[in-house]
């Protein structure tokens, strides 16, 4: 059964890099489910090696304050990654749930995309101090009711390149990303379709053509300095072309001849934050992120704050049964006492 489904997810990672080159583009969405933490976690810069990858779970919650649709951004995701032939190809998914605290509206929820993808590290075992993951994933449709769902009505795609080095005390990494539609949206063939209620406009003009979206390009990288082996500090840029039509992260805002003269052509981020081991095998991140563009009538968001815990699930199955020993153990003392 394992290997079936590492081979479906193999042939996913193989359709995901493929797709970018065929057809046009009809996307209003970003990627959910990309996430810093999930792509580079094992990298030991004690050594200068890379630890064997452990299957984990991943609850983050990202916070983005004051966008540009008068909403605050509440979004909780649930990621979780499960690894094969000792951590060299990995399976992994993403379910968003998104809350919108909005001005002079009433609160709304929505369930986002939802993403499953596989991962390719094949310098795993070279015990050399840099490293290269190649990572696609899969975005199903979300269900053509925007009053439960978000995200687009479609299959997407998002193809990652990762590549990192350690030297001393620090870890550096770049990440390309290319965000991609692999189908047309099958809700409401509009110009609205796919896009949350509180993004539509209450006029909606049916149109046969589905409307032409850019694909998304981003470009992240970032420097993390380990303090102690369970503390770290970190700070990145992020780069992003174009700089609206974009879910999770952004703005689902049409471009036409007056916004074309404001917006500029790329969205620029800055992030920092720090990594802290809670107990052996949980680790608590937290992030601030600020956009560079600080105009307040374009600008996406004012601020974000992301913070994620994460499992690993080895670990803890470790604990629980050391616990149980250890109750065992307990009981079989009080058995001879008597």
């Amino acid at each position: 059964m394992f290997i079936i489904f590492k081979k479906h997810f193999i042939i996913t990672f193989i359709l995901i890099l493929i797709f970018p080159t065929s057809g046009k583009i009809f996307a209003h969405h970003a990627g959910e489910g990309q996430n810093m933490v999930s792509s580079t976690r094992f990298v030991d810069p004690f050594t200068g090696k890379r630890e064997r990858p452990s299957d984990y779970f991943l609850i983050s919650q990202d916070f983005q304050k004051g966008t540009i649709d008068n909403s605050n951004l509440h979004t909780t995701t649930l990621f979780g990654e499960f690894n094969f032939s000792g951590g060299k190809f990995a399976a992994n998914f993403s379910v968003p749930w998104i809350y919108y605290e909005q001005k002079d509206r009433s609160d709304a929820s929505r369930y986002g995309k939802a993403f499953v993808g596989a991962k390719w590290n094949p310098l795993v075992d070279s015990g050399l101090p840099f490293f290269i993951i190649l990572e696609g994933r899969l975005g199903f449709p979300s269900g053509a009711d925007t009053d439960k769902f978000v995200g687009g009505d479609y299959y997407s795609g998002i193809a990652n390149l990762t590549l990192g080095a350690t030297w001393k005390q620090f870890l550096f990494v770049v990440r390309g990303s290319g965000i991609f539609p692999l189908s047309k949206d099958y809700a409401k063939l509009n110009e609205q379709s796919g896009l949350p209620y509180w993004a539509q406009s209450p006029s909606t003009q049916t149109t046969e053509e589905h409307p032409e979206i850019q694909k998304i390009t981003q470009w992240f990288a970032y420097v993390t300095y380990f303090w102690t082996k369970d503390f770290s500090v970190f700070g990145g840029l992020l780069y992003r072309t174009p700089y609206v039509n974009v879910i999770g992260g952004g703005s689902l805002l049409e471009e036409d001849a007056e916004t074309q003269k404001k917006f500029p052509k790329a969205f620029r981020e800055a992030s920092a934050g720090f990594n802290y081991t809670l107990t052996k095998g949980t680790y608590l991140t937290i992030a601030g992120r600020l956009p560079l563009t600080r105009d307040p009538d374009i600008r996406l968001y004012d601020y974000a704050i992301t913070t994620s815990i994460s499992f690993e699930i080895p670990e803890w199955r470790n604990s629980s049964s050391k616990k149980e020993k250890e109750e065992e153990e307990f009981e079989s003392e009080d058995d001879l006492g008597k």
